[in-house]
Formats: structure tokens, sequence, C-alpha cells
């Protein structure tokens, strides 16, 4: 089933994502502090996580509002029938005014 995805759930997703690398983030620091405490192969393992969430991330586009307004923008008729008459060089007619003067 195919479905659209909204600008909303796009911000939540790479929020989601975002925070989650944090955390990877935090974990690895954590294991990197000398002492009885690190785990090396935990610092490792969050490398290719911290990887492959960014990778999963780029799936998702942050909303350009610009560019949802463009793309409204060129769907709309009227809009479009007057950006092509505005785009049309105007001719100039020089009018002509009466002098009246009395000789």
């Amino acid at each position: 089933m195919s479905r659209i995805v909204t600008d909303q759930e796009n911000r939540e997703v790479i929020a989601s994502f975002f925070n989650t690398i944090e955390s990877a983030v935090r974990t690895a620091r954590c294991h990197m502090k000398d002492g009885a405490g690190s785990r090396p192969e935990v610092v490792d393992f969050m490398f290719a996580f911290i990887k492959s969430q960014a990778e999963r991330a780029q799936e998702f586009k942050w909303p350009d509002p610009a560019a949802r307004l463009a793309q409204a923008a060129h769907q709309d008729a009227a809009l479009q029938k007057l950006l092509k008459r505005a785009s049309k060089p105007t001719p100039i007619r020089a009018r002509r005014t009466k002098q009246g003067g009395s000789a």
C-alpha cells in the first residue's frame, strides 16, 4: 500500500534519527573512558550503528516551504495564466494631447 508521507511525519522521523544518533554518541563516549567499565567493542559497534542510521535517515527529506510554495504556484492555473500574461511585452502607446490654444 502506497501512502504519501506528510511534512510533519518527515520532521518526526528525522528528529527521531537524530535523537538515536545522539544517544549512540553518548553511549560510545561512556565506553571510551579509561577504566574497568570501558568496552572498546561498544565504541566500534556505535560507529557502525551511527553510519547505518545516517544512511537510513537520508531516505527522508526535511520539508522545504519555499519548494512547496513554488510547486503549488506551478499547479495553480489562474496564477500561471497571470504570469504568462505579465511576461508578454506591453506595447507602448503614445497619447496625443490636445494643445488647445487660440492664436
